[in-house]
């Protein structure tokens, strides 16, 4: 299953990145760009972990989520960078940044109170919490931002709103699973809700494609 799921998403992220350098949407969404260089690079990277060093996935798999998180923040600064440029107004003030900053240490603290089964190997333990820790800050970030565009009446433009809509969607399915991992037991069923935020990121990996292969003009004409 896990193999498949590599595969699948490999070949979702190669027919994106094709689509993003034939509309040249890398020259406005780097980040993103990247982002799918390196879900392309990792998706090949594990499926040579499990078929030959399957002893150390548990770290691979910590190295994965953290790279993956990593690229997902830079991907929401700069759709605020996006938005920012496509309503032509200043950065934030800091006092904004400020509550922010202050908003996210308080949701990490709150994470002390989520609870993981005590049976979890080590690595895969510190994988988990680290999940967790990723889960909600980027929900938290992408609704700040999501706020923020909204209180400054700022317009998105389409590319920017449906990679947002697609991260959204997928941060809210990851953030469920491990609200509900902290009601579990490790065991088969703990494995299989992992697969539904897998899944997910499937779907919004086929959204995009389907997205980025019709242009913005073609989009316009056909609701005309």
């Amino acid at each position: 299953m896990d193999t498949a799921m590599l595969l699948a998403a490999s070949a979702a992220d190669a027919a994106l990145l094709v689509l993003l350098v034939s509309q040249r949407a890398y020259r406005t969404l780097p980040a993103f760009f990247l982002y799918q260089v390196w879900c392309l690079c990792s998706g090949i990277a594990g499926f040579v972990v499990l078929r030959s060093f399957l002893r150390d996935y548990a770290g691979f798999y910590l190295l994965n989520i953290t790279g993956d998180a990593l690229f997902q923040f830079a991907v929401l600064v700069e759709l605020g960078r996006v938005v920012l440029r496509h309503n032509r107004v200043g950065d934030p003030r800091r006092s904004v940044l400020l509550l922010l900053l202050m908003t996210a240490i308080l949701m990490i603290w709150s994470l002390a109170r989520w609870t993981l089964p005590a049976d979890l190997p080590q690595p895969i333990f510190l994988a988990m919490r680290m999940r967790q820790l990723f889960s909600v800050l980027q929900f938290a970030s992408l609704l700040a931002l999501v706020w923020l565009s909204t209180l400054r009446g700022l317009r998105w433009p389409e590319r920017a709103l449906q990679v947002a809509t697609g991260l959204g969607f997928y941060f809210l399915i990851d953030l469920a699973v491990m609200i509900l991992h902290t009601h579990q037991s490790f065991g088969h069923q703990y494995v299989s809700l992992d697969y539904v935020a897998s899944i997910s990121y499937l779907g919004v990996l086929a959204y995009w494609v389907f997205c980025f292969a019709h242009n913005e003009r073609d989009r316009r004409e056909a609701t005309q």
